[in-house]
């Protein structure tokens, strides 16, 4: 993890957001994700970016991540993520980083949306 760090320059928590921001996600969604990775991390001085494989580098588990991912939906007040909904996203994206929680978190908020209208 240390040779990691040193082989990548620090990339701050703002950088982070503007990154996914660019790419059409929602800042309130971003700022939750990076600060609950970074928490259920607890790294503090590593710098997170945006492709790390949370599972490869951080060594998040299986049950793990679907603890982060109910601890985002929760700070979100998005229901929390079905089988259904994880193993779809898991046919598309082959890494388990931000970017794959923030597609889900996307797609919460727009079914909780339809429900709502």
């Amino acid at each position: 993890m240390y040779k990691l760090q040193q082989s990548r320059p620090n990339l701050s928590r703002q950088e982070y957001i503007n990154h996914f921001v660019q790419e059409g996600f929602d800042e309130e969604h971003v700022v939750v994700v990076h600060d609950q990775i970074r928490a259920f991390i607890q790294m503090d001085e590593f710098s997170i970016y945006p492709e790390d494989d949370l599972r490869k580098i951080y060594g998040i588990a299986d049950l793990d991540d679907i603890e982060l991912i109910d601890s985002i939906c929760k700070k979100l007040n998005l229901r929390s993520a079905q089988d259904p909904e994880i193993e779809a996203l898991n046919n598309e994206m082959t890494s388990f980083n931000a970017r794959y929680i923030l597609s889900l978190s996307k797609k919460l908020a727009a079914k909780s949306g339809d429900q709502m209208t």
